[in-house]
């Protein structure tokens, strides 16, 4: 009789358990209390209560894996999970595959979180990591699908290998840790928002890779190593900025297939910004690269045919081939030492040049072919033309050489058959000095207009400095010299615009009838009451 009645039992259990698995149908609360249970994990304990698992004590919870799995993990109706004050480590896989927990409450006491902690909670929605946790190990919260928003402190010092793969309903992430490792955020698809703390230094292998609806990026003011592939396929980016802070691009292909991009500063302090960088971002029409990059490396962006404009602060050198071929590019601004050898070359649609004052050589056949050109100016600090620099730049039709230039070579403007004025900033002598290459018959068939100045003083302000700018009355041309330092701010008279009071201070403000600068003083409570008659 006995066995009979614990077969029945049995049966009644098993179908109350398969019932729970049947699709719309919950487990009864008679079913989840048969699972509550209790007992130790590492130096800690936990207790399982109508779906709540609080884990509690002093130390450090259990590691567990998939061969070695916790005691509670084949429980059902785990819905919330509570680590309490005092733990301080979350196991290894210690609660991977738990797809009921909705919620996490994890203590401030908490310093590490263990591999695989919470791999695969795909209903895991609300997470907040405590200013505590240093530590979050590889694949944490890996294919946690539900999670919508994370914030990781300044506290965490590592962000483990794909903690957060393959989260696909992040849309907004904030991260302040020092690093974050490779594919930590690989195929978070849905991320949209990604802003990083001035905190964090390194940025892993493939960290972002495939969160192809991030629009919104800010690298913050800490980040130093950018890894390879570290944004590939970000495929709806459109601006970026590499701060100056980045010291190194490690490998190439940090943004690789970044289809979306338009505009793009590099501001970073790197030896060499490479063509791979950039690979296949197809997109790309303004770049700018500050002066902290020395060099743009050989063909970097030769041939990107949806570059319009480029402006390249004073970097050591531009390098052969680096922009050739850029059909669509207009404008060009570059301070660079050295222009490389067709270095924009066959850049037809170019018509608006400007040559810095930090260029010394313009390289062979640096801008050969840029059809759409009809004025260059060359400053005083560049001394070579380089062989066919200009040629065949069909349009040209007048160029102003500053008295810096020592030699013109060999065709130089070989081609320029529209070449109508030449003006020269300097002597007569200075000019019959240079070395002039053969082959540039419509240069030197040309008169000399030597440049004639007038002068205007600009005096100086209290915010910017006065000189003296020299324009040329022929071509335009312009430079300033004699700078004159900013004056004081010549303060009128000040009006209160909060008198004082006995116990509460005042307020003058006071104006610079140069500049419209305002300050503002305050006038001291005066302290002395005005007191009134006494009364019984």
């Amino acid at each position: 009789m006995k066995t009979n009645v614990k077969r029945l039992i049995a049966v009644l259990l098993c179908t109350l358990i398969t019932s729970s698995l049947l699709p719309g149908l919950s487990v009864p609360a008679s079913a989840i209390a048969a699972w509550d249970d209790e007992g130790e994990t590492g130096e800690v304990s936990w207790h399982l209560k109508k779906g709540v698992l609080t884990v509690f004590g002093e130390g450090a919870m259990g590691d567990y894996s998939y061969n070695n799995k916790s005691p509670w993990e084949s429980k059902l109706g785990i819905t919330s999970v509570v680590i309490e004050d005092g733990v301080t480590h979350i196991g290894n896989r210690a609660f991977g595959g738990c797809k009921g927990i909705t919620e996490v409450s994890i203590a401030d006491t908490v310093e590490s979180i263990g591999q695989d902690a919470f791999n695969y909670c795909i209903n895991l929605a609300d997470l907040t990591i405590p200013s505590s946790v240093k530590t979050i190990d590889l694949f944490a919260f890996c294919q946690c699908y539900s999670l919508s928003t994370l914030d990781i402190p300044s506290s965490v010092t590592d962000v483990g290998h794909g903690a957060f793969e393959h989260c696909t309903g992040l849309t907004t992430i904030t991260v302040d840790a020092e690093v974050i490792g490779n594919i930590a955020f690989d195929r978070c698809t849905s991320l949209t928002t990604l802003t990083l703390g001035d905190s964090v230094r390194t940025i892993g292998e493939g960290a972002f890779t495939n969160c192809t609806n991030l629009i919104n990026l800010d690298l913050g003011h800490g980040v130093e190593t950018i890894g390879s592939n570290a944004f590939y396929n970000c495929s709806s980016l459109e601006d970026l900025t590499v701060p100056s802070n980045v010291t190194y691009l490690e490998g190439g292909e940090e943004f690789y297939k970044c289809s979306s991009l338009k505009n793009v500063t590099v501001e970073a302090n790197i030896d060499e910004l490479c063509g791979s960088t950039f690979n296949n971002c197809g997109s790309i029409e303004n770049l700018t690269v500050g002066g902290g990059v020395k060099s743009i490396r050989y063909a970097a962006f030769d041939g990107s045919r949806s570059l319009k404009t480029v402006t390249i602060g004073s970097c050591v050198e531009i390098k052969d081939n680096a922009f050739r071929n850029c059909k669509n590019l207009t404008s060009v601004t570059v301070d660079a030492e050295t222009i490389g050898n067709r270095a924009f070359s066959g850049c037809t649609a170019l018509c608006d040049l400007t040559i810095g004052d930090g260029v010394k050589t313009i390289g062979y056949q640096a801008f050969t072919g840029c059809t759409s050109l009809s004025h260059v100016h060359i400053p005083a600090s560049t001394t070579e033309i380089v062989e066919r620099a200009f040629g065949n730049c069909t349009n040209l039709t007048s160029v102003s050489i500053g008295n810096g230039v020592t030699s013109i070579g060999d065709g130089a403007f070989n081609g320029c058959s529209k070449l109508e004025t030449l003006y020269y900033c300097g002597t007569s002598d200075e000019w019959n000095g240079i070395i002039v290459g053969a082959n540039n018959t419509p240069l030197t068939s040309l008169p000399v207009t030597y440049h004639k100045y007038f002068d205007s003083v600009v005096e100086p302000t209290c915010s910017d400095q006065g000189y003296t700018l020299h324009t040329c009355s022929f071509c335009g041309y312009s430079y300033a010299d004699t700078y004159v330092e900013t004056i004081d701010h010549a303060w009128g008279e000040g009006s209160p615009v909060l008198a004082p009071t006995c116990t509460t201070d005042g307020q003058r403000v006071r104006t610079c009838t140069v500049c419209g600068a305002v300050d503002t003083e305050t006038i001291p409570a005066t302290g002395v009451h005005s007191w009134g008659e006494w009364t019984i």
